[in-house]
């Protein structure tokens, strides 16, 4: 599975490394607005630097959308209509109304998209 990813901070590096350790997975690329973070990011883990969000798209199979959060919405949503997998990190949403609509856009894909939140079973 080709897995792309938006976004090229730090929580994209996390995942770029994990995505090495999962047999089967192939980190498609990034994109970023900030292109030398992209290029950074594929320096150091590999993949494709794109110069646009649908060229991302078009090349992978799932997205990890690891931007700012107040673009999750947009880039899930641009993702889940374009037929792809998503892994959303947290938080899914900065209100309640963009999970709302989020939460009923994805109920209409045949893709089922997930939010990632690693510290759930903390103590």
């Amino acid at each position: 599975m080709k897995i792309g990813i938006i976004g090229a901070g730090g929580i994209a590096k996390a995942h770029a490394k994990a995505l090495s350790t999962v047999k089967g997975a192939e980190l498609s690329g990034f994109f970023d607005i900030n292109s030398l973070a992209s290029r950074k990011c594929a320096f150091e883990y590999g993949g494709t630097v794109f110069n646009s969000m649908q060229e991302l798209l078009n090349q992978s199979t799932a997205v990890i959308v690891s931007s700012p959060n107040f673009c999750h919405k947009e880039h899930a949503l641009e993702a889940v209509a374009a037929g792809k997998y998503v892994l959303c990190e947290k938080p899914m949403a900065v209100s309640m109304e963009e999970a709302e609509e989020m939460k009923k856009r994805a109920s209409q894909s045949a893709y089922i998209p997930i939010m990632g939140f690693n510290y759930r079973h903390l103590t």
